[in-house]
């Protein structure tokens, strides 16, 4: 009887644990939906309950879940006539946005997000003795950029530039050769493990428009299955990624932190007691290490159940050889054009046989143009190249009405901010060397910085911007989905 009394009053003493725990993560909850806060079901995204300081000194944080949903400015080109959309930039790695100005701050200040790196692919021509382009923010958000750099590639012409989808450095390969390495996919399936007939043509890798049904229209949440066979398991692997589409957008900071996405219904019947306890514990823990261990403690510690947007991205998996699948990369799909990007696979997911699987995880809509995987990447990465930074002459920031082009290389304490309707006219020199004969040039932009939800007086300090923007721009914005209301 003694005994069967102290196991009651153990599990007593349990649960009335659980509930202080429970209800102490309820008091904090509420109190940070009172400072405008909005919790996050990405561990990597954004901390529950907001730093105390943006540069502590922690271990460095697990590997991100996926990135959360992005919402990029955009740069044009000039044509001799207007500015056209080229496609949205300032993509950081692993992301560069965060719903709240601060802890996107905090992060990217924390150098904890990485640079952009894109190819321009509309033709690049002098004006007036300048090379001309255009930041936009066409869309409910607002970005802060700390450098912004043109670099100028001088290749062989039978080459072409393809960059590496962590931004940090391309590929420059001989076309035909690069184009009889790759190798199709054998067979493409959908979640339900049926095969799926797919086209997909050469040309999209080096094509950046989006004319033509080749390839993949991936819905919300799909997944689709991609075997390769006749690889040799000593050699790398390298997939060839061909992607565009982002068909929603951001929207203002109100919505995001307008009410917690949270209900007691949804925990009760996705949790049991025990885990809720568990959870309970994180979360109070999560919190004491935002408030004592900084940023990082804080967003690698907080669970991963209160509800929150999953990422605008592909996610990459291979499947290792214990039949299990690993994840190897995301990629977010550019908004305008379709992009080009290089994916390294480790050799551990090749077979003896040479098979290769792997799995191609969609968030939202987005189209796969090409998929393929090439094992003579870095042989024939051709060397010969020649790379310059292009200067930085002028940067008139419009709303501003100023040269805010120091600002932009990467001058201490010092961002440019953008908000809906604003554009900086951007001028870069001429190089002064001429392209060889032999040669051609390809031109990357490299950005840096972040970008986050509009707030309230931001948003008032744009006014009417949908009437400030281009007709191209008002004919994507058209076409967009709220996040919120997206299906």
């Amino acid at each position: 009887m003694k005994k069967t009394f102290n196991s009651l009053e153990f599990i007593i003493k349990a649960l009335l644990l659980v509930l202080l725990l429970f209800f102490g993560w309820a008091f904090i909850s509420i109190n940070n939906l009172v400072k405008g806060k909005k919790f996050s079901k990405d561990a990597s995204s954004w901390p529950l309950w907001g730093p105390d300081s943006a540069n502590a000194d922690v271990p460095t944080p697990p590997e991100p879940e996926p990135p959360p949903p992005l919402s990029c400015p955009f740069l044009a080109y000039f044509d001799g006539k207007k500015y056209k959309l080229e496609n949205d930039i300032l993509f950081g790695r692993p992301k560069s946005y965060w719903p709240t100005y601060e802890t996107a701050k905090a992060m990217y200040e924390d150098g904890r997000v990485g640079s952009d790196l894109y190819k321009i692919t509309s033709p690049v021509k002098p004006h007036n003795g300048k090379l001309l382009f255009q930041i936009q923010e066409i869309e409910p958000e607002e970005s802060f950029f700390k450098f912004l750099r043109l670099k100028r590639v001088l290749h062989p012409k039978n080459t072409e530039v393809i960059v590496d989808s962590e931004f940090k450095k391309y590929y420059v390969l001989p076309k035909t050769d690069f184009l009889k390495s790759i190798i199709f996919p054998s067979r493409v399936r959908n979640a339900d493990k049926k095969d799926v007939a797919v086209h997909f043509n050469l040309d999209r890798i080096f094509k950046s428009d989006t004319e033509g049904e080749d390839g993949i229209k991936f819905q919300k949440k799909e997944d689709f299955y991609f075997s390769f066979n006749g690889l040799n398991p000593k050699e790398t692997p390298h997939l060839l990624l061909s992607s565009f589409l982002r068909d929603w957008k951001l929207g203002f900071e109100e919505e995001w932190v307008g009410g917690s996405q949270f209900s007691f219904r949804s925990l009760i019947s996705r949790l049991d007691l025990a885990r809720a306890g568990v959870m309970a514990v994180l979360l109070v823990a999560s919190w004491i290490a935002g408030k004592w261990g900084g940023i990082a403690v804080a967003t690698a510690s907080s669970p991963l159940f209160i509800g929150a947007q999953s990422g605008c991205s592909f996610v990459i998996e291979y499947k290792d050889r214990d039949g299990v699948f690993e994840r190897v990369g995301v990629t977010e799909p550019r908004a305008w054009k379709y992009n080009t990007e290089i994916i390294e696979i480790p050799r551990e997911g090749i077979s003896p046989e040479g098979k290769l699987e792997l799995k191609i995880k969609s968030s939202k809509r987005h189209s796969l143009g090409f998929a393929g995987i090439s094992q003579k990447i870095e042989s024939l990465n051709d060397k010969n190249y020649q790379e310059e930074t292009v200067p930085l002459t002028m940067a008139e920031h419009g709303r501003l009405h100023k040269d805010v082009s120091s600002d932009l290389k990467n001058r201490e304490g010092a961002y440019v901010h953008t908000i809906p309707g604003d554009t900086i006219n951007l001028e870069f020199s001429v190089s002064e060397s001429l392209v060889p004969n032999e040669d051609k040039e390809t031109y990357l932009i490299q950005s840096s910085g972040f970008f986050t939800s509009l707030r309230p007086e931001n948003k008032k300090l744009a006014g009417n911007w949908e009437e400030k923007i281009s007709k191209e721009a008002k004919k994507r914005l058209e076409k967009l989905v709220s996040l919120n209301s997206y299906k």
